[in-house]
C-alpha cells in the first residue's frame, strides 16, 4: 500500500482503524460520525482531533457499564468528588505533567478513629496503575460525625493522554481495617494538545513517558576497520 501512495503516485482510499498507518500513510484524512463528515484536513491534525473525541466518549459515558467494586461497612460514604487545576479552577480535564488537586467530600456517620485516606488511578479497564495513602503524611486523629473535605494535590500528573478512573479507600490506622472501597468513582481525562497521539500510540506503548535524552556514539565502523560491502 505504501508503494503505491508514495512510490507509484496512485490515489488510494484507506478506511482503518490503526490510527498510527493513517497518519503515516496518508496526507489528507476524513473523520466520519454517524455517517456524516466530521473533520477532513491534515492527517496529523484529523487523528489527534479523533483521540480527543474518543476520550470524550469514554468520559461522557462515565464507565456506567463497568462498575467496578464498592465495599462499605457504613460509617463512611462519598458526597462529592472534584478536580481542580494548577490555577484552582474546576476542571473537567487535566493537562499532562500539570500540577492538579483531587478534593474528596466524605460524611462520616460514626465516630472514625485515626483513619487512613488511599487514592488511587486505574484505566477504564480496571489495571492499577498507582495508588497513595495518608499514613505518616496526615494524622486526622478521631473523627467525630460530620462533613470533611479531603484534599490530594499532585505534582506534575505523570498520565500519558486518555481517559483513566479514580479509586478511593478508607481504613482505620490501628487495625488497618478497610472501612470504605470503591472503583471507578470518577473518570479522568488526560489531555495534552502539544503531543501527536497517533505516534505516541505506536512508538510509546504504555501509561508514562520516560524523560530521556538518545545518544548515539560510533565504536567502530567499516570505514574504520576497513571492511568493503562489496563481494
Amino acid at each position: 500500500m505504501e508503494d503505491l501512495i508514495r512510490r507509484q503516485g496512485k490515489t488510494v482510499l484507506l478506511v482503518s482503524h490503526n490510527i498510527r498507518q493513517v497518519e503515516r500513510l496518508c496526507s489528507r484524512t476524513i473523520l466520519m460520525s454517524r455517517g456524516m463528515i466530521a473533520l477532513d484536513g491534515v492527517s496529523k491534525d484529523v487523528c489527534n482531533a479523533f483521540f480527543e473525541a474518543s476520550d470524550k466518549q469514554i468520559q461522557g459515558m462515565k464507565i456506567s457499564t463497568q462498575k467496578g467494586r464498592t465495599e462499605s461497612s457504613g460509617d463512611i460514604e462519598i458526597e462529592s468528588v472534584s478536580v481542580f487545576n494548577m490555577t484552582g479552577q474546576p476542571a473537567s480535564t487535566i493537562e499532562y505533567l500539570e500540577d492538579m488537586e483531587f478534593q474528596v467530600t466524605y460524611r462520616v456517620k460514626k465516630v472514625l478513629p485515626e483513619p487512613i485516606f488511599g487514592l488511587g488511578i486505574h484505566t477504564t479497564d480496571f489495571l492499577y496503575l498507582t495508588t497513595s495513602q495518608s499514613l505518616g503524611k496526615l494524622v486526622p486523629g478521631n473523627l467525630s460525625p460530620g462533613i470533611y473535605t479531603l484534599s490530594y494535590k499532585v505534582r506534575s500528573f505523570p498520565f500519558l493522554p486518555g481517559v483513566y478512573s479514580l479509586r478511593l479507600g478508607v481504613a482505620l490506622a490501628g487495625s488497618f481495617q478497610p472501612i470504605f472501597y470503591s472503583e471507578n468513582v470518577m473518570p479522568i481525562q488526560v489531555i495534552a494538545p502539544h503531543i501527536n497521539r497517533a505516534v505516541v500510540s505506536g512508538q510509546n506503548e504504555g501509561f508514562v513517558a520516560l524523560d530521556g535524552d538518545w545518544g548515539l556514539t560510533v565504536k567502530s565502523s567499516e570505514t574504520e576497520i576497513g571492511i568493503s560491502a562489496s563481494a
